[in-house]
This record gives C-alpha cells, sequence and structure tokens, in this order.
C-alpha cells in the first residue's frame, strides 16, 4: 500500500513537472510571439511614416509646379504668344490638362494667322486701288504719320525721293510748303492752286476722317459700340474745267 501512494505521489510529481514545464514553454513562446509581433508593428509604423514623409513633402510640388507651369502658359497666350506649349505627366489628369491647352494655344495661332493673311491681303488690295487712282490721296493716323501717299500725291506734295510712309507729317511740312497747306486748310470749297513745274493747276481738296469702332463690354455684358478718330484721308481732285475757265479770264 505504502509503495502504490509512493508511486502515485512519483506519477503526481511527474505530471505538475510536465505541466510546470508546459506552462514555462507556452510563456516563453507567448513573449517571443508579442517580441515579433512588436517587432513588425514597429518596422511598419516605421515604414508608414517615412512613406507619408515623402508624401507630404512630395506633394506641393506634384500639384503646385504643374499649376505654376499652367500660369505661365496662360501668362504666354495673353501675350499673344501662341507658340508657347505645355508638357505636363505628372498625372492623367495634368496630361489631359496639357493636351487640352497645346490644342487651344494651336487653335489660336491657326486662327491669327488667318486673320493675319486676311488683313494684309486687304491692306495690299487698298493700296493697289490708292496707287491705281487718277486723284492725289494721301492718309495719316492718329499720331499724325503717314499711313499711305500714292504717286500722284508725291507728285504733287513734292515727296517722290523720300522714304515717307511712317513718317510725322510735321517733319515732311519742312520739305513740302503745300502739304502744310493741305493740312491747314478748312475752306473746302475753293479750289487749290498748285504751281507744278511752272504750270498752275487747281484741285479740290476733300478731308475723309478715320473713324475706327471700338467695341466693349460693360459690367453688365452688354455690348457697347462707339467710335475714335483715328486719322484723316486727304484726296486732291484736279479741276481742270477751273482751270479753264481761269485761262479765259
Amino acid at each position: 500500500k505504502q509503495a502504490t501512494e509512493k508511486d502515485i505521489r512519483s506519477l503526481l510529481k511527474t505530471i505538475d513537472g510536465l505541466n510546470m514545464k508546459a506552462i514555462i514553454d507556452k510563456e516563453n513562446s507567448t513573449h517571443k510571439t508579442v517580441n515579433k509581433t512588436a517587432f513588425y508593428l514597429g518596422s511598419m509604423g516605421f515604414i508608414t511614416f517615412l512613406i507619408l514623409f515623402v508624401l507630404i513633402m512630395g506633394f506641393p510640388g506634384f500639384i503646385i509646379n504643374p499649376l505654376n507651369q499652367f500660369a505661365e502658359g496662360l501668362s504666354e497666350i495673353g501675350q499673344k504668344n501662341y507658340d508657347y506649349r505645355l508638357d505636363l505627366r505628372t498625372s492623367d489628369e495634368f496630361t489631359h490638362l496639357s493636351g487640352a491647352f497645346n490644342t487651344m494655344a494651336k487653335s489660336l495661332s491657326e486662327n491669327e494667322t488667318a486673320n493675319l493673311t486676311k488683313i494684309l491681303a486687304e491692306e495690299i488690295r487698298i493700296r493697289t486701288l490708292i496707287e491705281e487712282m487718277q486723284d492725289a490721296v494721301f492718309g495719316i493716323n492718329e499720331k499724325q504719320e503717314v499711313l499711305f501717299m500714292n504717286t500722284p500725291a508725291k507728285k504733287i506734295l513734292n515727296l517722290d525721293q523720300k522714304q515717307i510712309i511712317g513718317k510725322n507729317v510735321n517733319e515732311l511740312t519742312k520739305d513740302s510748303n503745300l502739304l502744310k497747306v493741305i493740312l491747314d486748310n478748312i475752306d473746302l470749297d475753293d479750289p487749290l492752286k498748285v504751281d507744278l513745274d511752272g504750270e498752275i493747276s487747281y484741285f479740290q481738296q476733300k478731308n475723309i476722317e478715320i473713324v475706327a469702332p471700338y467695341i466693349k463690354l460693360n459690367t453688365f455684358d452688354a455690348v457697347q459700340y462707339s467710335g475714335f478718330s483715328a486719322g484723316m484721308i486727304y484726296i486732291l481732285k484736279d479741276v481742270p474745267e477751273f482751270k479753264e475757265v481761269s485761262g479765259e479770264k
């Protein structure tokens, strides 16, 4: 009986030892798991911090730099530099925006070229018609600069050999007293008496004011039309019948 009790106690002691060993092993395993988890969480937290830091530092440049380029492009377009192009590739949205901007700039450039071509063609046509006129014709702008002058006018004013387009008429009057007379003449009813190489001729003067349209939008987006003086056109028409009458007298 005592031997059996002793065996039971020994068995219980062994079982208790095994339980303690299992508890210790489990506790050690739990500590290892906790330490490993803490390491992983710390690593993930550090990596997340680095990612956020990079995003925070790079995000303003990612957005602001393309916007600054876009603002610069609009400024260039405002100065009629239609050859300016954008190349934004930071994102699909900015790539699409730069493409739309470049399309707009190209369209504006083509429209300006077409309009300029029409204006130049019209200017050439008008200058050709003026040059073919038998009457003496010349025009000045609001700055008193010569816009055009046909050959009969140059001959009458004795300005054949001079470069006069763009010159101020006040300077040209120093070489042509008749030009000063024409500019100051307000009595357009009586013909001008002009000595051309010793021969007296008479010219009927006609002055035409150039009124250019000025269109603007008010605060209510209503179109307002007005005009401003953009210069004068002077026409001298030969009056041979007046010369004949004067000669008979």
